[in-house]
């Protein structure tokens, strides 16, 4: 089944360039910047993590990542933006990614609608 995830995630590879660009600027810091930076780093690896080894990652999510840019890096915004989301478990990270989707969802309808008015005027 891990073998399956992953072939699955191969396929996102815009997911897997932006973990491993993130992971070379960090180990590109100094000790004190990767110190400094301990949670946006454990934020990343918990993220990754539950991508490559979660069977039961929402169906819509994957699909979504498969085009998206800069995923980890909006998700994690969603993290910051909302205080009481959690990342200890797979659960809480179904949480982030529901709240993700919202968030994209009525972003991509806000700005067709703004789309829309632009022409009708």
């Amino acid at each position: 089944m891990i073998i399956m995830r992953r072939e699955i995630m191969s396929k996102c590879n815009n997911i897997e360039l932006e973990y491993s660009i993130f992971k070379f600027r960090m180990l590109s810091k100094t000790p004190r910047e990767i110190y400094d930076n301990c949670n946006v780093i454990r934020f990343y690896e918990c993220i990754h993590e539950y991508l490559i080894y979660n069977e039961n990652v929402p169906g819509e999510f994957m699909e979504h990542i498969k085009t998206g840019q800069n995923i980890l890096r909006e998700l994690y915004h969603i993290y910051l933006k909302y205080e009481g989301i959690r990342i200890d478990s797979w659960e809480e990270i179904d949480n982030l990614i529901d709240i993700y989707m919202i968030d994209n969802l009525i972003d991509s309808n806000s700005r067709k609608n703004v789309l829309q008015e632009d022409i009708l005027c």
